[in-house]
């Protein structure tokens, strides 16, 4: 993620997705908190059943391993975060 200041120059560029920073995403946060801190997802998925809205970003593995897997912060009827969780990711279930 780049940071611009109020004069627009470049003053740096974190890494948004780092285990550090989705550490960071707790229960409570509005959907706005989030998607300044973790920048668009690359998916957003209704579960209407479960009365939740899923929005997915690819992440690199916890482990360190040059390896990816799905992050998931699963939002509520009132736009916060219920809950988040990580599943495998499919490009590599399908050999991508």
């Amino acid at each position: 993620m780049l940071e611009i200041g109020p004069d627009g120059r470049y003053l740096g560029m974190t890494n948004a997705l780092s285990a550090k920073n989705l550490a960071r995403v707790q229960p409570g946060m509005s959907r706005e908190e989030l998607l300044r801190m973790l920048g668009r997802p690359g998916s957003e998925q209704a579960l209407r059943r479960a009365g939740e809205v899923v929005l997915t970003w690819r992440v690199r593995t916890a482990d360190g391993a040059n390896t990816t897997e799905m992050f998931n912060v699963h939002l509520g009827p009132d736009r916060r975060v219920r809950r988040t969780s990580r599943s495998a990711d499919p490009e590599r279930i399908m050999g991508g």
